[in-house]
């Protein structure tokens, strides 16, 4: 874990600003990595369009924090508890399961059985 820095969109006012923060990158901003679900995907629960870049990192507190639009000066991110909670929120099944395999977490869907 290190200090990282980032920049992103004020959503409210739309300035941009940097923060810094402690902890690692799953999907680092430069892979440019590009989620892989479809655009109508929005009728199925994520809640981005196609095509979106993505970037993730852990923090040392042991949040996660997800940029859309990463590769871009004005993405704006988002923090969640988990990747459970990033999921909920939308997030596409892509993303999260490259975050949890790079951060070491085997993530299977729990049967009722």
């Amino acid at each position: 874990m290190e200090r990282q820095g980032i920049e992103y969109e004020d959503r409210s006012t739309g300035e941009l600003l940097s923060k810094a923060f402690v902890g690692r990158w799953l999907i680092e901003p430069d892979e440019h990595y590009r989620s892989v679900h479809e655009g109508d995907d929005l009728s199925s629960g994520t809640r981005v369009m196609g095509g979106t870049t993505f970037a993730v990192a852990e923090t040392a507190n042991g949040k996660m924090v997800i940029w859309g639009d990463a590769h871009r000066p004005r993405s704006t991110y988002d923090i969640y508890d988990g990747f459970d909670e990033a999921e909920s929120a939308g997030v596409p099944g892509d993303v999260i399961a490259i975050a949890s395999d790079r951060a070491g977490i085997e993530r299977a869907e729990l049967l009722d059985i």
